[in-house]
Protein backbone atom coordinates (compact mmCIF):
# COMPACT_ATOMS: atom_id res chain seq x y z
CA UNK A 1 0.00 0.00 0.00
CA UNK A 2 1.17 3.64 -0.66
CA UNK A 3 0.57 4.44 2.59
CA UNK A 4 3.30 1.86 4.02
CA UNK A 5 6.20 3.21 1.69
CA UNK A 6 9.10 5.27 3.07
CA UNK A 7 8.98 8.16 0.81
CA UNK A 8 5.27 8.39 1.46
CA UNK A 9 5.64 8.24 5.46
CA UNK A 10 8.64 11.19 4.95
CA UNK A 11 6.67 13.35 2.55
CA UNK A 12 3.72 13.39 4.90
CA UNK A 13 5.77 13.98 7.92
CA UNK A 14 7.37 16.60 5.92
CA UNK A 15 3.99 18.58 5.41
CA UNK A 16 2.87 18.01 8.98
CA UNK A 17 5.94 19.62 10.06
CA UNK A 18 5.15 22.85 7.52
CA UNK A 19 1.85 23.10 7.96
CA UNK A 20 2.43 22.69 11.83
CA UNK A 21 4.65 25.46 10.84
CA UNK A 22 2.08 27.54 9.31
CA UNK A 23 -0.89 27.31 11.39
CA UNK A 24 1.93 28.24 14.67
CA UNK A 25 2.81 31.59 12.39
CA UNK A 26 -1.22 32.62 11.64
CA UNK A 27 -2.26 31.98 15.30
CA UNK A 28 0.72 34.27 16.50
CA UNK A 29 -0.13 36.63 13.62
CA UNK A 30 -2.43 39.26 15.70
CA UNK A 31 -3.84 40.78 11.86
CA UNK A 32 -4.60 37.62 11.10
CA UNK A 33 -6.19 36.85 14.11
CA UNK A 34 -8.14 40.19 14.25
CA UNK A 35 -9.35 39.19 10.33
CA UNK A 36 -10.48 35.88 11.26
CA UNK A 37 -12.39 37.25 14.60
CA UNK A 38 -14.04 39.64 12.24
CA UNK A 39 -14.82 37.08 9.50
CA UNK A 40 -16.88 35.17 12.03
CA UNK A 41 -18.72 38.01 13.62
CA UNK A 42 -19.88 38.68 10.08
CA UNK A 43 -21.12 35.13 9.56
CA UNK A 44 -22.85 34.98 12.76
CA UNK A 45 -24.56 38.22 12.11
CA UNK A 46 -25.59 37.36 8.87
CA UNK A 47 -26.59 34.16 9.79
CA UNK A 48 -29.01 35.90 12.40
CA UNK A 49 -30.14 38.10 9.76
CA UNK A 50 -30.72 35.35 7.80
CA UNK A 51 -32.67 33.64 10.31
CA UNK A 52 -34.92 37.07 10.80
CA UNK A 53 -35.85 37.23 7.10
CA UNK A 54 -36.70 33.38 7.11
CA UNK A 55 -38.98 33.75 9.76
CA UNK A 56 -40.75 36.45 8.18
CA UNK A 57 -40.71 34.85 5.00
CA UNK A 58 -42.54 31.70 6.25
CA UNK A 59 -45.20 34.21 7.89
CA UNK A 60 -45.70 35.95 4.72
CA UNK A 61 -47.12 32.83 3.31
CA UNK A 62 -48.11 31.45 6.31
CA UNK A 63 -46.11 28.41 7.04
CA UNK A 64 -45.36 27.30 10.51
CA UNK A 65 -41.39 28.30 11.61
CA UNK A 66 -39.85 25.60 13.73
CA UNK A 67 -40.86 27.30 16.82
CA UNK A 68 -44.19 27.72 16.09
CA UNK A 69 -44.30 23.72 15.89
CA UNK A 70 -42.38 23.86 19.53
CA UNK A 71 -45.28 26.19 20.51
CA UNK A 72 -47.74 23.83 19.26
CA UNK A 73 -46.32 20.84 20.55
CA UNK A 74 -46.40 22.16 24.35
CA UNK A 75 -49.89 23.06 23.91
CA UNK A 76 -50.79 19.80 22.68
CA UNK A 77 -48.66 18.38 26.11
CA UNK A 78 -51.00 20.34 28.18
CA UNK A 79 -54.33 19.37 26.75
CA UNK A 80 -53.04 15.99 26.78
CA UNK A 81 -52.29 16.45 30.65
CA UNK A 82 -55.60 17.60 31.13
CA UNK A 83 -57.47 15.48 29.14
CA UNK A 84 -55.61 13.09 31.26
CA UNK A 85 -56.72 14.44 34.41
CA UNK A 86 -60.78 14.60 33.39
CA UNK A 87 -60.07 10.83 32.06
CA UNK A 88 -59.13 10.03 35.61
CA UNK A 89 -61.87 12.06 37.70
CA UNK A 90 -64.47 10.46 35.21
CA UNK A 91 -63.44 7.17 35.76
CA UNK A 92 -63.55 7.85 39.42
CA UNK A 93 -67.41 9.35 38.98
CA UNK A 94 -68.10 6.18 37.35
CA UNK A 95 -67.11 3.95 39.87
CA UNK A 96 -68.26 5.86 42.66
CA UNK A 97 -72.11 5.43 40.57
CA UNK A 98 -71.31 1.83 39.81
CA UNK A 99 -70.81 0.79 43.01
CA UNK A 100 -72.77 2.81 44.76
CA UNK A 101 -75.90 0.79 42.73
Amino acid sequence: MITDHPTFKKMLATGEEQFGKLASQLIANERFISTLQAAVTKAISAKGLLDKQLVAALEALHVPTTADLEKLNDRLDEVERIFEGLSQKVDAIAERLGSSR
